[in-house]
């Protein structure tokens, strides 16, 4: 067997996982999402990656199933190349959610510090009236209890991402990280940013003694519940990009329909409902 049919016969028995992560393989290898998509710019439709996920998903798909009846090697070829594709637009999802998140809830860390700096530098005892002073007192305490609490939501942002990411690389992507060398640098800045908002309010804002009892069961199991709500939602999103790009609309409004019907919806500080 020469080396081309070999390289034929490998291929053609790849599943869409394997396809997927040669491909992403491939990408990981640009700096970011946005040098990345000026290189797959430059490319000939047909040497995209998303073609080439499709027809060496269908290739593959059809040299397992030779001899099956007609139709049941279509159904088979939509499926799992409706899978693969999942799987890449999922791995562009994660790393533009990354991103997103990064810049906006930095900036909302950022105001964290500039806030942190207003209370610092508040009037002194020796600027007010003892009645004036107990007052303010009384003010500054809330505000930075307050204050501490908007640091808390962001530490609880970097946590759940942080998870549900790590769940969906370990479902969709075989465990392979999915983050591009720019987004992880940018998420690690945002990360490092709330971290150490976070030691200093530990120290200015320390917990008093009902909150400083442990975490209870219900506590986690709250924050279990923003992850798998933040996972549904990168999955779906994902999902519902498939479906349009495969001709696929009815599923695609079932998941937004569903979406859109489910009760308590609540929108949590990272801007996801």
């Amino acid at each position: 067997m020469t080396a081309a049919r070999r390289v034929a016969a490998l291929e053609s028995s790849l599943q869409p996982l394997d396809v997927v992560l040669r491909v992403l393989a491939e990408a990981q290898a640009y700096a970011g999402i946005d040098a990345y998509a000026r290189a797959v710019a430059e490319e000939p439709v047909e040497s995209a990656p998303m073609s080439r996920i499709g027809a060496d998903t269908e290739a593959s798909v059809r040299a397992a199933m030779k001899g099956k009846p007609r139709e049941e090697v279509e159904a088979a070829v939509r499926r799992a190349v409706g899978d693969a594709l999942f799987r890449f637009i999922l791995f562009l999802r994660i790393n533009t959610a990354a991103l997103d998140i990064a810049e906006r809830e930095g900036l909302r860390a950022a105001v964290c510090f500039y806030w942190m700096g207003c209370l610092l530098g508040g009037p002194r005892e020796r600027d007010l009236e003892p009645g004036e002073w107990a007052a303010h007192q009384a003010e500054q305490s809330a505000a930075w209890r307050l204050w501490r609490g908007v640091v808390a939501s962001l530490v609880v942002v970097t946590l759940v991402e942080e998870d549900a990411r790590e769940q969906l690389e370990a479902r969709f992507l075989g465990g392979r990280p999915a983050l591009l060398t720019e987004s992880q640098a940018d998420w690690d800045r945002f990360v490092e940013l709330v971290d150490r908002l976070w030691s200093m309010s530990e120290t200015l804002v320390p917990l008093n003694t009902d909150e400083d009892e442990p975490v209870d069961g219900a506590s986690r199991d709250a924050l279990d519940e923003r992850v798998t709500e933040r996972v549904q939602r990168l999955a779906d999103d994902a999902r519902m990009s498939t479906f349009e790009r495969i001709g696929d609309m009815p599923r695609a409004v079932a998941i937004l329909e569903r979406r859109l019907s489910m009760p308590g919806r609540t929108r949590h500080s990272d801007g996801t409902a």
